[in-house]
């Protein structure tokens, strides 16, 4: 059977517009693929850390409870515009079923003037605290 050469024309169109279309939908290449697998899981940490700016931020209570531990400490003193506590801050806030515990030094000065260094602990919360001072 024996096509007219429109006919056949427009078939080998057909033809040549089918294989370019077959060569264009081949499977991507290397560097696509390297842009996709890096580049999803960028945005994807992208968006996590914009996300986590914007979240509110949670109070630090082991620091609220030692500001308070200190106040406390200061408010017992004779002299409290003289106390210098030691170098144990955030170091040795302890974790304890009633909230935090902490054990630390002082210098100030008693009711003669005299430099005198003490030992103090704090346990219990920021809102609910217990001093000791030796």
């Amino acid at each position: 059977m024996t096509l007219d050469p429109e006919t056949n024309a427009r078939i080998e169109a057909e033809e040549a517009y089918r294989a370019q279309v077959r060569r264009t939908g081949q499977r991507k290449g290397f560097w696509e693929w390297a842009a996709v697998l890096i580049g999803v899981p960028i945005a994807v940490l992208a968006a996590l850390a914009i996300w986590g700016s914007l979240a509110p931020s949670t109070p630090d209570y082991q620091t609220s409870f030692l500001v308070a531990c200190q106040r406390g400490v200061r408010e017992k003193l004779k002299a409290p515009s003289t106390a210098k506590f030691g170098n144990e801050i955030g170091r040795d806030v302890l974790t304890v079923t009633s909230g935090y515990r902490l054990n630390g030094t002082i210098e100030a000065q008693n009711s003669f003037g005299a430099l005198i260094q003490s030992t103090y602990q704090c346990t219990g919360s920021s809102t609910n605290l217990e001093i000791d001072i030796e």
